[in-house]
């Protein structure tokens, strides 16, 4: 069942980059600037198709080196080719999304699509400093629980099993131990902390750095703005509540039920109501798009049209821009602007610090 599950989720991860090969910003494929007269060009449906088959040739080939590797293969085995395969089907996506942004690219020039078009700078961030609208110390309350939660896991030590529950499958029960020690014991309050920290330093990012304002429409604009940090914060609270409650109940388990019983009910709604969150978060933020691209002009060009803005037409890489965080082609969410330094550390602690974690598990779990 495990093997059933990670399958279909590395399957339907590398089908996401489908996503990619839509219109963003009315004009914007690839991160290519289409004029309206080229929108339903050969060219654009043949590269859209190529880019198609080759995302789902990519989920299909990494799925099945999957399931090959997990029938024949330790768990710990293939709990580390779920991670190695799921990194590269993202590398995969983004050499596709590279190749396709570099052929519209080229046959948009070759054409000379942008003949008697004028791209214009019509972002001003000078507008806007918009302060957290959730507070800090809802992070802070979540923090003292991890405390709490770990000085009772230590002061009740001595009643903890020698053998403890590490791993349950889908059923809820118990499919693998490790002996009890100071990591085994701690670890998922450590991990929960760090999850913690990185969930802080999400909602931090969209409020640390002023907004990009479009003064074309200044008014619809400021209001996306306040709109998109607010939700962007609800989503991570909600989410980070959630999972701290998770946390802490598998950190006290031990204690309070025995050997290897996990109050299964209670973890599941706790996931739903993750995955939930997630989704209406998303559905909203939309919507808030929706209306925002409704109310400004259909001719405006910010600078982030501009395609030499952008390396592989994935990362937003600018030195005239002093933005770290600006809005993405896709109309969601945030990305960042990797000519400022600090983006490189941001980067690190989001992609490559919660790998450390997860290693140090596959590691010592026996």
């Amino acid at each position: 069942m495990e093997i059933v599950f990670l399958s279909v989720s590395l399957f339907f991860t590398a089908l996401m980059f489908l996503i990619s090969s839509r219109f963003t910003r009315r004009n914007v494929l690839f991160s290519v600037f289409v004029p309206d007269a080229f929108v339903e060009h050969d060219i654009i449906k043949t590269i859209k198709a190529k880019y198609q088959r080759s995302i789902i040739l990519l989920a299909v080939i990494s799925t099945l080196i999957f399931i090959v590797i997990s029938l024949f293969a330790s768990k710990n085995i293939m709990l580390l080719a779920f991670i190695i395969i799921l990194h590269l089907i993202i590398i995969g996506g983004i050499i596709a999304f590279k190749n396709a942004h570099d052929l519209l690219k080229t046959k948009k020039h070759q054409l000379n699509w942008m003949k008697d078009i004028k791209v214009v700078k019509a972002t001003d961030t000078s507008l806007i400093t918009e302060d957290n609208k959730l507070p800090d110390y809802l992070f802070l309350i979540q923090l003292i629980a991890y405390i709490i939660a770990m000085i009772f896991v230590a002061i009740n030590y001595d009643k903890i099993p020698n053998t403890i529950a590490t791993h349950w499958g889908i059923n809820g029960k118990a499919d693998g131990y490790s002996e009890k020690n100071i990591w085994t014991v701690f670890e998922i309050g450590i991990i929960g902390i760090v999850m913690l920290g990185i969930l802080w330093g999400s909602s931090k990012g969209v409020s640390f750095f002023n907004s990009t304002i479009n003064p074309a429409n200044k008014k619809a604009s400021v209001e996306h703005s306040k709109q998109t940090k607010f939700l962007n914060q609800l989503v991570v609270h909600v989410i980070s509540f959630a999972m701290t409650i998770l946390f802490i109940l598998i950190l006290i388990r031990p204690i309070i039920y025995g050997k290897d019983y996990l109050p299964n009910t209670i973890i599941n709604a706790l996931l739903v109501i993750m995955i939930l969150v997630g989704i209406i978060g998303i559905i909203m933020q939309v919507n808030e798009d929706k209306k925002f691209r409704m109310a400004v002009h259909e001719t405006d060009k910010a600078p982030y049209y501009n395609d030499d803005n952008y390396v592989w037409g994935l990362f937003y890489y600018n030195k005239e821009d002093n933005n770290v965080w600006v809005p993405k082609q896709s109309d969601f969410g945030m990305t960042l602007n990797m000519a400022r330094p600090v983006s490189w550390f941001i980067m690190f602690m989001l992609v490559v610090f919660p790998l450390i974690p997860v290693i140090i598990m596959l590691l010592f779990t026996n």
